[in-house]
């Protein structure tokens, strides 16, 4: 009987056992689902933080993109107005000369003609 009963406790001790060993395992295989789920859903939010990033610094470098050709255009804007001014003075510049060389012309020529006519009265 007694051997009975200690082979009895000695099973139960062994079920005992496996029922924890078999409890132990599970619990270490659901830890490590929960830490791989975590883990997934981190470098999930991980990869979703750097996209957005990404998309940030890509509208920044758009927006600088922009900005320097806004002020390029500007810039060849201004250039091209004060060229085109300087032209126009050099242009008025030139005529005024051209102006001011025909009215001298013009002058000596009534001049000439003013000699030439006293010469001929002269000589009358």
């Amino acid at each position: 009987m007694r051997e009975s009963k200690e082979k009895e406790e000695l099973r139960m001790r062994e079920s005992t056992g496996k029922e924890e060993l078999r409890m132990r395992e599970l619990k270490e295989k659901e830890e490590l689902r929960m830490r791989e789920s975590t883990g997934k859903e981190e470098l999930r939010m991980r990869e979703l933080k750097e996209k957005e990033e990404l998309r940030m610094r890509e509208l920044k470098d758009k927006e600088k993109l922009r900005m320097r050709e806004s002020k390029d255009k500007e810039k060849l804007r201004i250039r091209e107005s004060k060229e085109k001014e300087k032209l126009r003075i050099r242009e008025s510049k030139e005529k005024e000369k051209l102006r001011m060389r025909e009215s001298k012309e013009k002058e000596k020529l009534r001049i000439r003609e003013l000699e030439d006519k006293d010469k001929l009265r002269t000589r009358e």
